[in-house]
C-alpha cells in the first residue's frame, strides 16, 4: 500500500546547479536551497506555467523567510529564458514532467 505522507523525491543534477550558482553569483548551497525549495513546491502541487503566479508568490514568500534573493522563476524571467533546470520533481508512479 503507497503511503500517503510521501509526496516523491527531488533529483538536482549537481553540475548544473554548481554552474546556475556561479551565473547566478551565489553559493552552490544557496543555489542548493533554491532548487530544493522549487522542487518541494512542485511536489505540493503548484505548477508556474499556468498557475497565474500562484506558485511565484509563495515561493517569493518562502524564499524571504529563508534568506534567498531569487529563485528559478525571477531568475528565467528575467533572463528572458525557458524556465528549465535540472532539478527534477519524481512523484510516486514515475517523472513527473516539471520546471
Amino acid at each position: 500500500m503507497p503511503n500517503p505522507e510521501f509526496l516523491g523525491d527531488i533529483v538536482i543534477a549537481r553540475g548544473v546547479a554548481r554552474r546556475q550558482a556561479r551565473e547566478a553569483g551565489h553559493s552552490e548551497l544557496t543555489e542548493l536551497r533554491v532548487l530544493a525549495l522549487h522542487g518541494l513546491l512542485h511536489l505540493l502541487g503548484y505548477d508556474h506555467e499556468g498557475d497565474r503566479g500562484e506558485m511565484g508568490r509563495v515561493e517569493r514568500r518562502l524564499r524571504r523567510k529563508g534568506g534567498l534573493r531569487e529563485g528559478l522563476i525571477e531568475r528565467h524571467a528575467v533572463l528572458g529564458t525557458p524556465q528549465r533546470s535540472r532539478a527534477r520533481s519524481v512523484r510516486r508512479g514515475g517523472w513527473t514532467p516539471r520546471d
